[in-house]
């Protein structure tokens, strides 16, 4: 599939956290939808809960409240309000490392899709305020399933689980199927290999710890209603959509590379441009005189 890469099997993979997939519980307690146990959440808004960091969530305080999004995430678009800005969609993007955009030889579709369910778990709104720490056990079986034949790797410095993609696969050691990364099944996939917490019911919605509800990837649950009944709106962004991907792709959240005017005046590099053309000329007046001089000689 990915020519030229090393693809073995591995079999005692250490607790790798997938970048864009990795939520770290909030310290303390957990946070219910309509209420917060002590050490679990903030309350923002009266009594609306506030999002908490968490893996890729990180922001400042005040923590803000789960917020619509105007014209929604190119990300993690279907959630009627998420704690996921644009800079986190951004860094979501590009941590699927174009596995969308993939050839489908090179990374199937329905495996980057289940993916892409999975790595939004951070924007779902109980998700994001704490109420929802688990992952259902059902999505993870649904993700091997889906990706048993695709390729992932681990990121050398992070260590993240990361597709295998055309883009990453020359930076990657080893690239190995998913079912040789999780050969015990769903549940290591997610525990073991990517490091979310796995419920620990049957798998189901409701089915979590504690009697909690897991995330199962749907965006019309009842709790995701209730969270997003009257959330505010965030202001409206001012950098383009094109920024947007390029920021997603590792560039900075902000104005388009080439719709930014060139800066008035003498810059650094028109001077070093300028003196690299001066030196050059010196050198070669320099060398044309040695060698006239060099002629003349022998002629004497």
């Amino acid at each position: 599939r990915l020519r030229g890469l090393m693809l073995v099997p591995v079999s005692n993979v250490l607790l790798a956290v997938l970048a864009a997939l990795t939520v770290l519980s909030p310290g303390g307690g957990r946070c219910d939808t309509g209420r917060c146990d002590v050490g679990g959440c903030g309350a923002g808004d009266g009594d609306r809960p506030t999002c908490q960091p968490q893996g890729i969530l990180q922001m400042d305080t005040p923590y803000p409240v789960p917020q619509v999004q105007p014209g929604g995430l190119l990300i993690c678009p279907n959630f009627p309000c998420t704690c996921c800005n644009r800079t986190h969609a951004a860094m979501l993007m590009r941590a699927l490392h174009g596995a969308e955009e993939a050839p489908p030889e090179a990374f199937s579709a329905r495996c980057a899709d289940v993916t892409a369910v999975v790595a939004c778990r951070v924007c779902d709104p109980e998700v994001g305020i704490g109420a929802k720490p688990h992952i259902c056990a059902s999505l993870c079986d649904s993700w091997l399933s889906a990706c048993a034949s695709d390729f992932f790797g681990f990121e050398p410095v992070s260590g993240a689980l990361v597709p295998c993609t055309p883009r990453v696969a020359s930076r990657l050691l080893v690239c190995s199927r998913l079912s040789e990364l999780a050969p015990r099944g769903g549940r290591q996939l997610c525990a073991e290999v990517a490091g979310l917490p796995v419920a620990d019911g049957d798998g189901g919605r409701g089915g979590g710890s504690g009697g909690s509800s897991c995330y199962s990837g749907a965006v019309a649950e009842p709790g995701v209603r209730t969270v997003c009944a009257g959330a505010p709106t965030a202001p409206r962004p001012k950098f383009t959509k094109d920024a947007y991907e390029a920021a997603a792709k590792g560039g900075k959240v902000g104005k388009p590379a080439s719709k930014r005017q060139p800066r008035e005046g003498v810059t650094l590099e028109s001077l070093g441009l300028l003196a690299l053309s001066v030196g050059v000329l010196a050198a070669g007046i320099t060398g044309g005189l040695a060698l006239r001089s060099w002629r003349e000689t022998r002629a004497a």
